[in-house]
Order: structure tokens, then sequence, then C-alpha cells
């Protein structure tokens, strides 16, 4: 089954849509062929459904064979807003498409203001899964975490060399574990809130088995995780991220301060994927974006435009090689078109502009137009002087 992503779900409604008594979105037209009973039946299931782990209790509704959830209640849950209008029988749902930084999964490698390290897994801006935390004091953890907390199995190595391997819970020693000292003492049993509960399997360095044995007056330090002293902002993060969002978008690349920056590529859930530099989330520096028609634009980007020197290849097989602003055609530029012929001139808001009043006489500052030998039918290329206005030809000469 798919994963419906918290704020995007797609709805198709092909007939006028009522609720019923129980709150399920059915549809109920008249026939016009009268031999044709119009009969639509629902029938309730023992059907469960769960969304991110959490079951849904409503029940579900079997329709013709198919299952269904009421839509009002799975908009509830995917914080869609819904109204229904019973007067005009109106079904209006506005759905965000926007990618949110807080709804992403992926692996992430975060480095943070404080020098705090991360790496591993990440999801709905918390750390999970297998991650490891690398603190500026020098200690570190590898292992399991759940929702941004050290939870299961995993290794914690204290900043004065001292290493716990073993369960956690709230991001302390929780569980089984085995604590070893730099001296290589080590106690091995039940822990709780760092401390050991009931039997433990204790090894002093050095000593004999006998004394190992009776060893029960554990007096070494158990040097705690003491999480809340490593705080940082979380919010702020540099590194490498490879990151799905909950709308279908996947971001693979450098990040500043949770901003896209540096070399990196997005891949739309609109179809287009652009890949290149980006400065705090903008498309800026060099650049290549593809679109889901299967046009293309290469070259320089500001602030999320096409903007300097840049090619464009559009579906139909035509290209634009030049300047751009603002994502438009902006300076000298080279149109060829898909048959070979091709325009070189000045372009302005992105249509021919080579009006200059002063050059009627010598055609100096007009455009060119080539008409390919191929095109021409006497194997022999034709070069036109033009003149124009915003996108108008007002002028034009052949060229001998």
């Amino acid at each position: 089954m798919k994963n419906l992503g918290k704020k995007s779900m797609s709805l198709i409604l092909s007939l006028v849509l009522i609720i019923s008594s129980v709150g399920i979105v059915y549809a109920d037209e008249p026939n016009e062929d009268k031999n044709v009973e119009d009969n639509l039946e629902a029938v309730l299931t023992d059907l469960k459904v769960k969304l991110n782990g959490s079951k849904v209790l409503d029940e579900t509704v079997v329709i013709d064979g198919k299952s269904y959830l009421p839509l009002e209640k799975m908009c509830e849950l995917l914080e869609i807003e819904f109204s229904y209008d019973d007067e005009n029988r109106t079904i209006e749902i506005n759905s965000s498409q926007e990618n949110d930084k807080e709804l992403f999964h992926g692996n992430v490698k975060f480095v943070y203001s404080n020098g705090t390290i991360y790496e591993g897994g990440y999801r709905n801006g918390q750390f999970n899964g297998d991650g490891t935390i690398n603190y500026p004091d020098g200690s570190m953890y590898e292992g399991n975490f759940v929702n941004g907390v050290i939870e299961g199995e995993g290794e914690y190595t204290a900043s004065n060399g001292d290493v716990y391997v073993g369960q956690f819970v709230n991001n302390d020693y929780c569980g089984h574990g085995k604590y070893t000292c730099l001296n290589g003492n080590s106690i091995e049993g039940k822990f709780e809130s760092s401390k050991i509960k009931g039997y433990a399997r204790v090894k002093i360095s050095g000593e004999d088995e006998a004394r190992q044995m009776g060893g029960y007056d554990w007096t070494s330090h158990v040097e705690t995780m003491d999480i809340s002293s490593k705080a940082f902002d979380l919010h702020k993060y540099n590194g490498t991220a490879d990151l799905i969002y909950a709308n279908g978008d996947h971001y693979d690349g450098a990040l500043t301060d949770d901003c896209y920056n540096g070399n990196g590529t997005l891949i739309s859930q609109d179809g287009s994927t652009y890949k290149g530099n980006w400065i705090m989330n903008k498309k800026s520096g060099n650049g290549t974006i593809t679109y889901a028609d299967g046009s293309m634009y290469k070259g320089y980007f500001l602030n999320g435009q096409y903007d300097g020197q840049g090619k464009m290849y559009y579906v139909n097989g035509d290209v634009y090689d030049g300047a751009w602003k603002l994502s438009k055609k902006e300076g000298y530029g080279r149109y060829t078109e898909a048959n070979g012929n091709y325009f070189y001139g000045m372009w302005k808001n992105d249509v021919k502009h080579t009006l200059d009043e002063d050059d009627d006489e010598d055609y100096k500052e007009y455009g060119t137009y080539v008409k390919n030998s191929k095109n021409t039918g006497c194997n022999k290329s034709e070069y036109y002087k033009q003149k124009w206005e915003n996108g108008e030809l007002l002028k034009q000469r052949k060229d001998k």
C-alpha cells in the first residue's frame, strides 16, 4: 500500500457526492436506462486501517467490492481542510502541496553549530533508526534512535573513555548492559537510571578469579550520558542529507542551517529534477533543470530563476542559447528551430527586440535570421536582416 503524506492526498470525484448516515461518501445518480437496476450496496467490514503506525478506529465500508474509509475521517487524519455544503451538495478540500522540512525521511549527515555531528536515519524532523552522534566533548553514541531519543540497543563512549554496551531507554542506560572502564574494570547486569539493579557480573582488572566472583561491591564511578549538558539547536544543522518529503519531493545534497546550500539534487513531485548549486534554499549558480514534459534548461540561476548565460531545450526540438534575466530571454541570444533555421540578435522580456532608431540605414544592429540550406531548395543558406520591436517584425531585408 502506498504511504499517504500527512498533507497531501489525491482525490478523484467523478460523481455527485453526498454523505450517508455512516459518514461514507457514495454516489447515487439516476440511471437513464430504466431496464437497469440502480442499486449500490454498502457493507461494514472489520478491515483495520493504520496511518503512520496509528490505528484508525472508524469502521471501513465495502462498496462494490472495494473498501473505503470515510472521506471526512481521512481529511482529519491527514490534517486537510474539509467542508461540506449540504444545500449545494458540494465537498471542498484544501490541501497544501508544499514540502514541509519537518516531514521527511532518509539518511542524513548533520553538523550542528556547537560541533555535534549526527549521521544516520531521520524521519519527521527527528533522529530515527540506526545512527551515530558525536559530541564536542569526545563522547559518542552509536545505535538506535526513536523519535529523537536514544532508545534500544546501542553503544555509548563517555568522554573519559569508559564504554557502555547494551540497552537504553529515554537517553539513559536501562536494561541489560555491560559497562567497561578505561582501566579494564567492567560490570555487567541490569541497569536502571545508570545504576545496577540486582545481580551483576563484575570483572576487576588484575585481580584473581576468587576476588572477581565475590566482587559485588562495585566502587568505580559510572559515567552517565548527561544528554542535557550536550544540548544543541536541532534546527540548525549542516552537512549532507538524502531526504524524502511527505509530498513526494526528494532532496539529496548539501545543507547549511537546515537550508539547501551547495551542490544538491531536488526531484519534485511535479516531475521536474534540478541538479546544481543552491544558496539558502534558492537555485543559484550553475545548474540543470529537467521538466516533466522533457524540456530542459542548463545554465546559470539566481534566486531560483534563470539568470545569466543559459541554454533551453524545448520539447518541440527548438533550442535557445543566450542571456536570461528573471527566467526570460534578455540580451543577446541565438534561437535555433528544430528544422535548422536560426535567429541571433537581441531579446527583451522574452521576445525578439532589436529596435534601434539610429540604425535604419545600415541595419547594423538588426538581428539575423538564417534559413538553413536544406530548407531553401537551392542547397544554399539564406540570410535576412530583421528589425524587431517587442516581438513584432517591423522590417526585413535579404542579404546578398
